[in-house]
């Protein structure tokens, strides 16, 4: 039962600091989620919205489980 809590507590810390800092603006992306899981979609500047994403789950000493292959063209 934790677990999931702690889960929504990030990610709507995650998601209120991408909206503040205008991320979204400035990597042309936005932000998918449902509980636990989320999507950057991104228009050519997917790398520095990872990048991002990245650098703040390592202040909280989190990490981010990324799929092979997830970063892709459309």
């Amino acid at each position: 039962m934790v677990s999931p809590l702690l889960a929504t507590l990030y990610m709507n810390r995650m998601l209120k600091g991408w909206r503040r800092t205008g991320r979204a603006e400035q990597c042309r992306a936005r932000i998918v989620n449902y509980t636990d899981d989320f999507v950057i979609l991104s228009r050519g500047k997917a790398e520095e919205a990872l990048g991002w994403t990245r650098g703040v789950l390592k202040r909280w000493e989190l990490t981010l489980n990324k799929s092979p292959g997830s970063t892709a063209r459309a």
